[in-house]
């Protein structure tokens, strides 16, 4: 909640920064309940937008992935955009005097808002959970687990530097083939960083073995992109 806490508040400002704006320039606003509902859709699509990180946070939620949260963002930014055109025709209708179709403006949008919370929680956890269960078959999540572990453990700057370059190396590198076995380089990749982490927990850990057995995993994940890349090829 207190991380998101300038987001709300910054929401809550607009909110009335943007009535206080539309009762100056529409003094209708103040007579005409039609105008008044248009103006409050119009204050709240707008004061949404600072809204966004909390609420994607919140309903994206789950421990073992950030993927649907990130995969929230895009149907929240969709769901506010479509909360703003129904609001602006409200305004255009209101002050068109069409009392009918501002309400019905004001029912859509109403109706829009409360769908949108309810699909985008459900859409960001399917999303999550699939992540988070391919996550836990992938050997490059196990990978980057045990190279947390050794950084965590490993204190001389130039070790953490070589960690942190073959970690970056890991997650940003291709995925497995789908459906396919993983190739014989992956258990070589295993092993070595089984002895890496190893080494790292050494009471007086070795730099030099440690930068040693990072080249070798440099080596090998680059062994395990080509052939990655030569079997999508063949595919």
């Amino acid at each position: 909640m207190e991380r998101h806490l300038a987001g709300i508040v910054a929401a809550l400002v607009t909110a009335i920064a943007v009535m206080a704006v539309l009762l100056i320039l529409l003094p209708a606003l103040r007579q005409n309940s039609e105008v008044l509902a248009a103006g409050l859709l119009l204050s709240l699509s707008i004061a949404s937008l600072f809204l966004l990180p909390a609420l994607v946070d919140r309903l994206g939620s789950h421990p073992a992935t950030d993927a649907g949260k990130i995969g929230g963002i895009g149907l929240a930014a969709a769901a506010v955009c479509v909360l703003l055109v129904l609001a602006g025709c409200a305004i255009g209708f209101a002050l068109a005097a069409l009392p009918n179709f501002v309400w019905a403006s004001v029912t859509v949008w109403l109706a829009v808002a409360i769908v949108s919370v309810f699909g985008l929680r459900s859409s960001t956890q399917k999303v999550a959970a699939i992540a988070a269960s391919s996550d836990q078959r992938s050997d490059r999540s196990v990978w980057l687990d045990m190279l947390a572990e050794a950084s965590s453990v490993a204190s001389e700057a130039p070790a953490q530097k070589d960690l942190h370059d073959v970690a970056e190396t890991i997650r940003y590198s291709a995925t497995d083939i789908p459906g396919k076995q993983p190739f014989p380089v992956n258990q070589a990749i295993s092993t070595e960083v089984a002895a890496l982490l190893s080494a790292c927990r050494e009471t007086q850990p070795d730099s030099a073995v440690i930068h040693h057995s990072c080249s070798r995993l440099q080596s090998l994940l680059s062994q395990r992109h080509s052939q990655l890349l030569q079997a999508r090829t063949r595919n």
